[in-house]
Order: structure tokens, then sequence, then C-alpha cells
């Protein structure tokens, strides 16, 4: 990070050392500005950085998390990595109590078992009989029983509104399809 390979600067003065003239220009500067870098002198680094150094600086960081050391990280970054910790904590904890959630209310949505019939195959059997099997038959959900009462739906529209409420039923098929 910071200044260009093969080049050695003093110090104290933040001159290269060698006598060849240093071409520390960027493709990537924009209106052909002079790229130059400037160090600050007590940490050597870039105050003005090219999005090379950035994207160098971003993947040490990266690398830092991964294997676990983020102590190693530059103390401004390591309070974003922080907040990038607490941020996932909560989005986690969020998805999981979702998927609990949906887990729970998946038998509510779940359609009920009717009955079963017997139901011909088209395939005869030797004696010329036509071949039967039993079919379950599923009827509507315990939700879409209870939302479809006319009591239920008069709750609904209270709560939520009449027009969320006809929102909610029409996703659900219960009025007038979807």
């Amino acid at each position: 990070m910071g200044g260009s390979p093969g080049v050695t600067l003093d110090k104290s003065t933040l001159q290269p050392v060698n006598t060849q003239p240093v071409n520390t220009q960027s493709a990537n500067t924009p209106g052909g500005a002079s790229g130059l870098i400037t160090l600050d002198k007590s940490t050597l680094q870039p105050i003005n950085p090219t999005s090379e150094d950035r994207l160098s600086r971003t993947l040490q960081n990266m690398t830092y998390a991964m294997s676990g050391q983020s102590e190693r990280m530059h103390p401004d970054d390591k309070a974003e990595f922080e907040r990038g910790v607490k941020a996932g904590m909560k989005s986690a904890a969020v998805t999981t109590a979702t998927g609990a959630i949906s887990g729970a209310l998946a038998p509510l949505t779940a359609p009920t078992v009717t009955g079963t019939e017997a139901v011909g195959t088209g395939i005869l059997d030797p004696a010329g009989r036509e071949i039967m099997r039993d079919v379950t038959t599923y009827g509507p959900s315990v939700a879409r029983q209870v939302l479809s009462h006319p009591l239920t739906q008069s709750l609904l529209a209270r709560a939520a509104g009449y027009a969320g409420a006809g929102y909610i039923l029409k996703s659900l098929g219960i009025l007038g399809g979807k």
C-alpha cells in the first residue's frame, strides 16, 4: 500500500532515496490530474489513497476478518467491522425468528384431509373390471376456514381497515381471486 514498487523512501523527508524519477501517475486519475500520492509521515499511509490502495486495504481487511485476526485491522476499519458484525447478528436473529414463526404457522396453512374416495385408474384387471385406487381428498386449510367466516372477515376489516382486509383476503384467494 502506498508508493510504487521498487522505490525506497527516506522516512524523514518522504523523498525517494534513488535518483530515478518516480512515475506515480495512475491511469484511473480523472481529468489527467497528477496522481502523486501524499503520505502521512507518522504512519507512511497515503493521505489521498488511490482506488488500488482502497481495494488493497479492503482485501486485507477481508483476509483478517475471515482468518479471525480482526484485531490487526486499521482502527477506522475495525469500527466499521464491528458495526457490520452487530448488523449481521440482528439480521440472523430476525431470520431465525421468522423461520420459527413460519414453521409454527405451517400446519395452519396446510390443506386439511377431508377423506378418501375410490377412483378408477382406467386399467382393467384380467376379469375385465376397472382397477380402483384410493385417493385422498383435501379441503381448505384451517387458516382459510377461519378467514372465510363472515365474523372473522368483519373483525379483520375493522382491524386492518377495509382496503387492507380486502387486499389480504384477495391475496389468499378467499375474496374474488388474486
